[in-house]
């Protein structure tokens, strides 16, 4: 049973009692994030289509989220809520209010684009993006420094490449980047 002590000021887990209800999981949430935080969310949701946890962190301060399982766990509660939608670890869609889970648009690029922290469009997705490819293709490919494994989502393929090594010997990054 999860009790919270008054000395701790923390969730711990005091002695089993069999006839004692566990809380329920909004209950844990509410205790864990506020109100105040929960509107933080909000604003933060209707904001950006696109969630990483790196955002979310930034966002929250360390006042609100103080160690990695608060973080995890504020994400996994939204999950469950159908609010967001997990494209890969640490990257997630948002879920417009009053559209379906499984039929919320979702911008490739901007996917491909938040893949990784460094990621950069490249090749034919790059083309795409300015208009000049002749063809549109369900894979896109965006350059990165980070080792990402191949991702699908809805049917369209993420893959990741590492930038060329002539650029990397030069300390060359980012030129022609726009």
């Amino acid at each position: 049973v999860l009790a919270r002590s008054a000395k701790q000021g923390v969730w711990g887990r005091d002695r089993l009692d069999r006839n004692a209800r566990s809380p329920c999981c909004d209950c844990v949430f509410r205790a864990l994030f506020s109100s105040e935080k929960l509107m933080d969310l909000q604003t933060l949701f209707r904001r950006q289509p696109i969630l990483t946890i790196r955002e979310l962190r930034r966002h929250l301060h360390e006042k609100h989220a103080q160690n990695g399982r608060a973080l995890e766990s504020l994400v996994a509660y939204h999950v469950r809520r159908r609010r967001l939608v997990r494209v890969r670890r640490g990257l997630h869609l948002v879920v417009s209010p009053g559209i379906s889970r499984d039929t919320c648009p979702a911008d490739p690029y901007l996917l491909a684009a938040n893949m990784t922290d460094d990621a950069t469009l490249a090749y034919h997705t790059a083309l795409e993006v300015h208009g000049k490819a002749h063809s549109v293709f369900e894979r896109f490919h965006y350059l990165t420094r980070a080792r990402a494994t191949p991702t699908t989502f809805r049917g369209l393929r993420f893959k990741s490449v590492r930038p060329p090594s002539a650029l990397g010997a030069g300390h060359k990054e980012g030129v022609g980047i726009k």
